[in-house]
């Protein structure tokens, strides 16, 4: 086993376990996630604080992850930027969060709906990194 993991896996494993995670959450309790977002929103600043803490997760996974493998571990780079232009643009036009997830939060079906897809999605970047096998090295 080695006694230490490269960047860009560390950034693999933790936004696939991140992902998965979130997404098990979102099958698991929809609407506690609905309730979440409901309230948030009722806040002036919600947009703000969310893009705020999708740019904290998005960027690092960006900058330590910029990887195009021409495999499935190419998700987590696809991950960082997409996380990194969300909150980029929720910082940027706070009213862009709230106006997009308004559609969404009354409906805690579609956290589920949303937590089946990435768990799908977090599977496939699991398997790339897995059949890379640079975590045995």
């Amino acid at each position: 086993m080695p006694t230490h993991i490269s960047l860009p896996l560390a950034a693999e494993l933790f936004a696939e376990g991140l992902l998965l995670m979130t997404c098990i959450s979102h099958v698991a309790a929809p609407g506690a996630w609905s309730r979440l977002f409901q309230d948030a929103f009722k806040h002036p600043a919600a947009g703000l604080v969310i893009g705020l803490v999708t740019l904290i997760i998005g960027l690092p996974i960006l900058l330590a992850h910029w990887r195009w493998t021409g495999d499935l571990r190419s998700i987590v780079t696809v991950l960082g930027w997409a996380w990194t232009f969300k909150g980029s643009l929720y910082l940027l036009c706070p009213g862009v969060a709230v106006r997009v997830g308004n559609r969404h939060v009354r409906h805690p079906s579609r956290f589920v709906a949303a937590g089946l897809l990435g768990i799908g999605i977090s599977a496939l970047a699991i398997i790339g990194t897995l059949r890379a096998g640079e975590w045995q090295t």
